[in-house]
């Protein structure tokens, strides 16, 4: 029998189905004559068919694992593996944290860790140590939410109690939740690894934005260095001699701090409209570090649909909105959306709604700045200190 060998010095090959037929079909005429009835319908002609089959299959699978030392196309552990060489780990599962939450009851009573709260809009939270009232009744404790991911809890909305002592008498929140995360998919956690591909490299424009991208929820960044000895404008923003330059979206401000301190080079001076004090650990000095949130830039959107899409989606409107607002919020694989200093564009507002629901026949997509009020279908340029932002209530959707 001729020999198969679909791997070479090039890499794997994937034959052609009707390829690897014919080679089955040439061995076993080998075998049994060159008149052999090779019809499918014959036991022969049905046993060439698994074989066909069978090799097909195996050069597939060996594709899909030779695949998996390219990070660009590799997943889950495979990924996990070549991503850990560099020091990139995706975003595990996090729960959304309320801190120092006001509770109140029988001075000196306990609430006990797990003890359960819930908000306003229907989620629960759960305290994660035990605290006692004090001997007014009062205390402050950490509350977490029960179920991991983004879930949102405003100031004021955690205020029902579940479950607990009876000791237990309020509870409510002075501070928002801060959000949890979902588990980065495969698509994500490849485009943040090639964002951290330098993460373990020191002072040049790509191993500080790594080191950047890397901390826990930090979006979107611009990274500017002016290498003058003198002040410059550069792109809209002004800068010291020999000075960085990043603005943020995303992420504590401590973290992002400690972390610039660590990877950017000594002596070279920052910018910015945040300054956090960082004590460095092997000196010991106190260092005021700086970098810049953005400036929110508030856009519409106005959309035109074709009317009888109602016989197709039920909720058109809601729909068309759910679609900007997922790409918006960086929400659709492979896209930032709305980050800093992206233009807002109604190409890529009509192409999330035509992903996520692509039997909306879309007519026209508009945007504008909230002021002027001016729509175009054309790009809505950002500033590299700015980030715009849209909610549900500035896209107006249009049937006709």
């Amino acid at each position: 029998m001729v020999a198969y060998n679909y791997s070479t010095l090039t890499g794997l090959i994937i034959p052609d189905t009707v390829d690897i037929r014919t080679g089955v079909e040439g061995e076993y005429k080998a075998l049994f004559g060159a008149g052999l009835n090779l019809k499918p319908s014959t036991p022969q002609g049905l046993l060439i068919t698994a074989e066909t089959s069978n090799r097909d299959a195996v050069a597939r699978n060996n594709a899909v694992i030779a695949n998996q030392i390219n990070p660009n196309v590799s997943g889950g552990i495979f990924f996990d593996g070549i991503g850990a060489l560099t020091g990139f780990k995706r975003n595990p599962n996090s729960y959304s944290v309320i801190p120092a939450v006001d509770v109140a009851g029988i001075p000196n009573a306990i609430l006990p860790a797990g003890s359960l709260a819930g908000t306003t809009t229907g989620f629960y939270f759960q305290t994660v140590n035990q605290v006692a009232f004090d001997s007014t009744g009062a205390a402050k404790v950490n509350f977490q939410c029960t179920i991991v991911g983004p879930v949102a809890a405003d100031i004021g909305t955690l205020t029902i109690i579940v479950s607990g002592p009876l000791a237990w008498e309020t509870v409510n929140n002075t501070i928002a939740a801060t959000l949890g995360t979902e588990e980065q998919s495969d698509e994500q956690a490849r485009i943040a690894r090639r964002e951290q591909i330098a993460i373990q490299g020191q002072g040049s424009s790509l191993a500080i934005t790594s080191a950047i991208y890397a901390v826990n929820g930090v979006k979107t960044l611009i990274f500017r260095e002016n290498t003058s000895a003198s002040t410059q404008v550069i792109d809209g923003v002004t800068m010291v001699g020999h000075s960085i330059y990043l603005d943020i979206d995303g992420g504590l401000d401590i973290d992002i701090a400690t972390t610039l301190q660590s990877v950017k080079d000594g002596g070279c001076a920052y910018n910015g409209n945040v300054t956090v004090s960082v004590t460095d650990p092997y000196s010991g000095q106190i260092i005021p570090v700086q970098f810049s949130r953005p400036d929110l830039i508030p856009v519409l959107s106005r959309v035109t649909i074709s009317a009888n899409v109602n016989n197709l989606v039920p909720d058109p409107e809601q729909t068309v909105k759910a679609a900007i607002l997922a790409y918006a919020n960086g929400e659709l694989p492979g896209k930032k959306g709305l980050g800093v200093g992206i233009p807002v564009s109604p190409f890529e507002f009509a192409g999330a709604i035509n992903r996520l629901a692509p039997q909306i026949f879309v007519q026209k997509v508009e945007v504008s700045y909230l002021s002027p009020i001016i729509y175009v279908t054309t790009e809505l340029p950002i500033e590299i200190y700015q980030k715009a932002t849209i909610n549900s209530g500035a896209i107006q959707v249009i049937l006709v």
